[in-house]
């Protein structure tokens, strides 16, 4: 078959997309290192078992040499490691893109958040008119002006849509690779006071998660909102942590992974997903691979039913 573009909705049987796992550790900050050996704790964890299990046919997987983060966080407070976490961030690029070819259905293993300035871009490529839904116990739409904290990790959403430092916003085309009107931010429940100012502002689709239900209605209607092809990231901090606790920021409160899981397979079932990424657990908690089992045959449930 010839490496050729073919839009989602024009794909047939006999383009039959196959699951590609990609490894791609990208780290932004010192709070989440845990997070550079998730694609292990997962290979560890029978990700690939589980996959096949569950009937997804896999071609070869992907991994994408990635520099940890090590040394001084920089001179700026507020944007902690910059420079480090652009280069590393470039380079992830360099050896993910033209990776993915049109048949390939991507399930990216990160790192944290920080994996998406680089997987998206890629995305982008693939899929005109690329919609993404994100999960996330936080908003991750901090940048420079409004983050309390200087880290990167909190400011990648926003950098996603075109906001924030010119290393992280405009270091490849696309520039934005999703357009802010094109984001569904799911399972929030803890936004720092200015970043929560910048999500009202913007044409975000963000939806708090107080009770039972609220995130399968949220994915709902944003599907409904919307068309086209549907990424979704899930960073697994949006979990409640009675089902997973070994992650990087624990936020209690959430939709439990039941809820989660039926919510992720209405996006499947609509046809319209067109890859997956899993970012933010913390392999140095998860020592028994409890959670990355949890975690493994969620997403095998979500993509064998988006493929099939």
């Amino acid at each position: 078959m010839t490496d050729v573009y073919v839009p989602w909705a024009l794909r047939t049987p006999s383009l039959a997309m196959k699951g590609k796992l990609v490894s791609l550790p990208i780290v932004s900050g010192l709070p989440t290192l845990g997070s550079y050996e998730l694609p292990d704790l997962m290979l560890r964890a029978d990700m690939t078992s589980h996959l096949r299990t569950a009937g997804v046919q896999l071609s070869d997987m992907v991994e994408v040499p990635v520099h940890k983060l090590s040394g001084g966080p920089g001179p700026d407070p507020k944007a902690l490691f910059l420079g480090q976490v652009a280069g590393i961030v470039s380079r992830g690029y360099d050896g993910l893109r033209n990776q993915l070819k049109s048949e390939d259905f991507p399930i990216f293993m990160g790192g944290d958040c920080g994996l998406s300035l680089a997987t998206l871009r890629e995305m982008a490529r693939l899929h005109d008119g690329l919609n993404l839904i994100w999960l996330d116990a936080h908003g991750d739409f901090n940048t420079p002006d409004t983050t309390p904290s200087g880290f990167i990790g909190g400011m990648v959403l926003a950098a996603v849509v075109g906001r924030g430092p010119e290393e992280l916003t405009s270091f490849a085309e696309p520039v934005p690779p999703v357009s802010e009107d094109r984001v569904g931010l799911m399972a929030i429940r803890d936004l720092d006071e200015l970043e929560e100012v910048s999500l009202r502002e913007s044409r975000v689709t963000a939806r708090l998660f107080e009770t039972t239900g609220e995130l399968r209605s949220g994915v709902a209607e944003f599907l409904d909102g919307s068309g086209g092809p549907v990424f979704v990231h899930l960073d697994v901090d949006s979990i409640d942590p009675r089902d997973v606790p070994h992650v990087n920021f624990p936020t209690p409160g959430g939709p439990r992974i039941t809820e989660v899981r039926r919510s992720l397979l209405e996006v499947a079932e609509s046809g319209r997903m067109v890859g997956f990424e899993v970012a933010s657990l913390d392999a140095t908690q998860d020592k028994e691979a409890s959670s990355a089992r949890l975690i493994g045959r969620l997403v095998a449930d979500v993509v064998s039913v988006a493929l099939g």
